[in-house]
């Protein structure tokens, strides 16, 4: 069985009809498949390049909201092992939506975030590095703190490393 990689994307576009395929075809776990087609012949560093995992988005729920004349949707889903960070680089970079991705993989202690083009990524195994993430991803995925504290045998509290 893989890790799951949990994922919070809020996506939003000017256009709601562009925004709606994304969601119809997210809610068929069908996404990265819908958008970006992986060729016949291919191998594992196309999924890497494309998609980041090597198979679409389940476990998904979607909820809409609307903020100032843009469509918005707040997207959670897993995949298998990585972040679908270069999907998402791909919907921002070349289909003009606006991405705000977090995400968390418990099994390799890997948490990052993805913002219109910006993106971060940090090993929980790494001592220190609990004070260098952001608190939207502590916000999020809060048992991070928990996961930190394990690996490195500590006691820092969810609200320590942003005093």
């Amino acid at each position: 069985m893989s890790n799951n990689c949990l994922h919070r994307v809020v996506i939003s576009h000017q256009n709601f009809d562009e925004l709606n395929k994304v969601v119809e075809e997210f809610n068929n776990c069908n996404l990265f498949q819908a958008f970006r087609p992986a060729p016949e012949n291919h191998d594992n560093d196309w999924w890497s390049e494309n998609w980041g995992p090597m198979e679409d988005v389940y476990d998904v729920e979607a909820i809409d909201c609307c903020v100032d004349d843009w469509y918005q949707y707040i997207l959670d889903f897993s995949t298998a092992w990585t972040p679908a960070v270069p999907f998402f680089r791909y919907l921002n970079e070349e289909m003009g939506f606006e991405v705000n991705m977090v995400y968390y993989e418990a099994g390799s202690y890997i948490c990052g975030e993805y913002v219109n083009g910006y993106f971060v990524e940090h090993d929980l195994s790494v001592e220190g590095t609990l004070q260098e993430i952001s608190k939207n991803i502590i916000d999020i995925y809060p048992w991070i703190v928990d996961d930190y504290n394990e690996i490195h045998g500590s006691s820092v509290s969810e609200e320590e490393p942003f005093e």
